[in-house]
């Protein structure tokens, strides 16, 4: 079986410098919380306006591990975006929580 694109956006918190994949598309909560992944912890949601703001972009460096890490283990092919487009957001939040206002 192929594997589905995902789309990813890797971010470096300011202040420890931890890594963060979050995942902008996959919408885990009825307010908004979308997938995130990292080494410690591993899956789980994040606020994705909280985690932007706390965070900056990290380099291809940077997230090289983690990315092989997702791809490997977790069986991802990753399409890494910089920023998420707020219409297919809301695109993707009205398919999952109101499937039949569309």
């Amino acid at each position: 079986m192929q594997k589905q694109p995902t789309e990813v956006i890797f971010r470096k918190y300011k202040t420890q410098g931890d890594l963060i994949a979050l995942f902008p598309y996959e919408i885990e909560s009825y307010l908004g919380e979308v997938s995130c992944y990292q080494h410690v912890g591993q899956h789980g949601n994040a606020h994705y306006p909280s985690c932007i703001q706390r965070t900056v972009p990290a380099s291809d460096q940077e997230v090289a591990a983690l990315k092989q890490e997702l791809e490997i283990y977790y069986d991802y092919k990753l399409i890494v975006i910089k920023r998420r487009s707020h219409k297919k957001f809301l695109r993707t939040y009205a398919n999952i929580f109101h499937p039949n206002q569309n």
